[in-house]
């Protein structure tokens, strides 16, 4: 079964649902709104069968609906404390004592589900879903279908455990744990042991008191004499061991969790790493951490997951009493936790959690999550995504989880998927929280999240960027982009990426060359831009200027410019800007809703337009031209804004049939061929700056090079140059067919042989060297259909150079 909505009454920040009592000839949803004689409808909250999240300002009520869920579930933590103070019934009058109200809907039920949940109720009937409202700490009313509505059954104690128990479970992702540096071996090999410290300043505090104590006590006459003495030389250190018991505990758990539940770590191998260190038989305690380190790797495939590093590792290595947790990166350098950013450490944390914390077989679970951008850079963030849609959509066979977390962060929203996201806010005064139903008439963060675009976006650009005149347009195409993802299964490589492109609306055409300038010409560093402009007269002003002004050219080359009409040809329709792909039953539809949207703020009919009544088509008009002009004989405006949000929600209504339905397919075919067109020039302007990007990155090694030495350089100081390089590189094509050309100069040049000697030629050598900022180049310029003469794809890089060695100037080795 499926978690489908999460209902809260008079809990905490959530009173009850003022905005739909006082909407207009609305009526309750169902008898369980109704309370003490009178109509207090429920927040309501939609939940994914996959991944939902939850946003909002502070104090909005998104962490209590975490806690809605768990106290529906369990009972557990249900209090009268969490009655919401501003509520009807909050009082301490003699005999009436009230309580929160929770409750959930479940969808989906198997038949097994379905038979167990009505031998509880005591119902026979054949249902697929079902209500539950807990009322009351151990008493829950079940809702089961029956005809149009629902038929309540009261549930006693016993009954409402027994469901309980059959409802999937909930499990929390804790934000502030981390894993520790370390781990003591005694406890890993006999965990019924407890645990001193882990830190070795605490340890070796002790270690000294123990050693002062031992000389007050050199035998029972001088202990009974300095028995004071003893306990205050002892006291410091096990004071510093008690605070840390709390603490240490969490890690600890969340360290073993590694090594034996998803490592799978026999535990006996730690009692024979124990007395092998003991022995000193440090050959076989090399070999089980090696064998540890590679059984981690394996299990963990954290390059799965931790895009920013593909060679980082988790890494074990054993000291005398505890297992030291290390991290090796790229460079092959390996540290400890805090030695690296709290960011790194969370995010391990958290991965662990989520792969651990599965259920019994066929037990389904609900992952809950507070938060969890407090720790994590952006880049993190988007790796965090990736572990919860792995969770939600496992490819091992594992039972998928639903995933409902709480964040503040745009980073935290998977844009390609906007029908995750529910939006709440802090009503005013008593109102309580409330849901955010039709987000895009909010100007503000619900409306660009909703559509596919973060907070900021017309402040902040990204590595790849796709510039529009204006919001509409950003609406329309990630709106479309979202559409074709959820409709057509399989063609996501057609859609747009919205979490790697940035769609900017400069504000008019006017505006997008100085918007390219901004992106591309102030700073070394040149992100990714194409440029989208209507086929209209604005439009080709712009797009005039940026492809034969030089000021604009050398920023943005022209191939990057791009006009609508140039991207879709439609028979007998001329396609100037977006909303001409629009065929005229949806634009109708579209419209239609704008009208009823704005009928409900003037409180009156909202006329409806229908094709029969928009004026005839005129040579360069546009269907929405004819739409808004129908529109103004009934003395109403449209709006492009409106318009494109309303295309979208339109689209996206299930179950569509007809003309509507037919006008749908048609807007998402001419709307493929705009992503086609737009990843083709994504995919070239990506290459271009990733050449300026490694055509820069090598140029700067060079120079310091040749300013460190003065035009001569032995073979070991060029071959340490060439590692520098290496572990600079990416895992771009381009950044692998310069390794590969490096390890072709390492031969030619022979840097392994004779490692002291001076380079023969140093002018010839640099040339070689700068011949390799060329190298991005020539592969972006390769015909497609021939693939690449060399490329690098090697175990691991090279260690960045700490002294000279001949031996250090290894590469990445060329694959066959």
């Amino acid at each position: 079964m499926k978690l489908s909505k999460i209902y809260a009454r008079f809990y905490k920040s959530f009173n009850f649902d003022d905005v739909l009592k006082a909407t207009p000839n609305a009526s309750k949803r169902g008898d369980w709104e109704d309370f003490e004689g009178d109509w207090y409808p429920y927040v309501e909250v939609t939940v994914e069968d996959g991944i939902t999240a939850i946003v909002g300002a502070n104090e909005s009520g998104k962490s209590h609906l975490l806690g809605a869920v768990e106290r529906a579930i369990t009972g557990k933590g249900f209090s009268q404390r969490d009655l919401c103070r501003y509520c009807d019934f909050f009082d301490v009058e003699r005999g009436r004592r009230f309580w929160p109200h929770v409750g959930l809907a479940w969808s989906d039920l198997s038949v097994e589900e379905a038979t167990a949940i009505g031998e509880i109720a005591g119902d026979v009937s054949s249902f697929d879903r079902f209500l539950m409202f807990r009322e009351t700490p151990d008493q829950i009313t079940l809702w089961l279908p029956e005809g149009d509505g629902f038929r309540p059954t009261q549930l006693d104690e016993s009954m409402s455990a027994a469901l309980s128990a059959r409802l999937p479970s909930t499990f929390r992702i804790e934000p502030s744990e981390g894993l520790p540096s370390s781990v003591p071996l005694a406890w890993l090999a006999d965990q019924t042991t407890t645990p001193l410290t882990t830190d070795r300043r605490t340890r070796g505090a002790l270690l000294d008191s123990l050693q002062r104590a031992t000389n007050l006590a050199s035998d029972p006459e001088a202990a009974a004499k300095n028995g004071a003495a003893i306990h205050q030389t002892l006291q410091p250190a096990t004071q510093a061991m008690a605070a840390m018991q709390s603490a240490l505990a969490a890690e600890l758990n969340l360290a073993r969790a590694l090594l034996l539940d998803l490592a799978r770590i026999e535990p006996k191998r730690f009692a024979d790493l124990v007395e092998a260190i003991r022995d000193g038989h440090d050959g076989y305690v090399n070999a089980i951490i090696e064998s540890m380190n590679e059984q981690i790797a394996e299990r963990m495939n954290f390059r799965r997951w931790w895009v920013q590093d593909r060679d980082f590792a988790l890494r074990v290595s054993a000291r005398e009493h505890e297992l030291v947790l290390t991290i090796r990166d790229r460079t092959g350098t390996e540290y400890t936790f805090e030695e690296r950013s709290n960011g790194l450490k969370f995010f391990l944390s958290y991965l662990i959690q989520s792969l651990t914390n599965r259920g019994a077989d066929g037990q389904a679970q609900i992952l809950l999550m507070d938060e969890p951008d407090a720790h994590l850079s952006a880049e993190a963030q988007q790796d965090l995504l990736r572990v919860f849609a792995g969770l939600a959509d496992p490819a091992d066979g594992a039972a998928p989880l639903q995933v409902l977390y709480v964040t503040h962060s745009p980073f935290l929203l998977d844009k390609n998927h906007a029908e995750r996201i529910r939006v709440l806010e802090k009503g005013h005064n008593l109102d309580g929280t409330r849901v955010i139903r039709v987000v895009s008439q909010n100007h503000y963060e619900p409306l660009r999240s909703a559509f596919g675009a973060s907070a900021g976006e017309t402040a902040f650009v990204g590595a790849v960027n796709l510039l529009v005149e204006g919001p509409a347009d950003q609406i329309l195409l990630a709106g479309a982009s979202r559409l074709t993802r959820v409709r057509r299964p399989g063609r996501e490589n057609i859609t747009l990426d919205l979490n790697r492109l940035t769609i900017v609306p400069c504000g008019s055409a006017s505006q997008v060359p100085y918007m390219a300038y901004l992106i591309r010409g102030r700073d070394t560093r040149k992100p990714a831009v194409v440029a989208l402009l209507d086929s209209d007269g604005e439009g080709d002003k712009a797009a005039a200027v940026m492809r034969t002004e030089d000021r604009f050219k050398r920023h943005l080359p022209v191939e990057f410019v791009l006009q609508l009409g140039e991207l879709v040809q439609i028979p007998r329709v001329t396609v100037a800007e977006l909303e001409d792909l629009i065929p005229t039953p949806l634009a109708l539809a579209a419209a239609n809703v704008v009208l009823e949207e704005a009928a409900a703020f003037r409180e009156g009919e909202a006329p409806e337009l229908v094709e029969s009544a928009l004026p005839a088509a005129r040579a360069g008009e546009s269907v929405f031209d004819r739409i808004e002009a129908a529109a103004a004989r009934k003395k109403r405006t449209i709006g492009k804004l409106a318009f494109a949000r309303a295309v979208v929600e339109v689209a996206a209504k299930p179950s569509l049939e007809g003309p509507l339905a037919t006008a749908i397919s048609s807007w998402l075919d001419a709307m493929e061929t705009v992503f086609t067109e737009l990843n083709i020039r994504r995919r070239r302007a990506e290459s271009l700056a990733q050449h300026a990007k490694l055509s820069g990155l090598i140029e700067a090694q060079i120079q310091i090079f040749q300013r460190d030495r003065q035009g001569k350089a032995t073979r070991e100081q060029v071959s340490n140059l060439l590692d520098h390089l290496v572990i600079q590189m990416d895992d771009s094509d381009e950044a692998g067919e310069i390794c590969a050309r490096i390890n072709q100069l390492r031969t030619a040049m022979k840097l392994a042989d004779d490692p002291a000697m001076p380079i023969d030629d140093y002018p010839a050598m640099i040339a070689e060297l700068r011949r390799l900022r060329a190298v991005p180049e020539i592969l972006r310029q390769r015909p497609a259909t021939t693939p690449p003469a060399i490329k690098a794809t090697p175990a691991r890089k090279a260690r960045a150079p700490r002294r000279s060695s001949a031996a250090n100037g290894s590469a990445r080795t060329p694959a066959a």
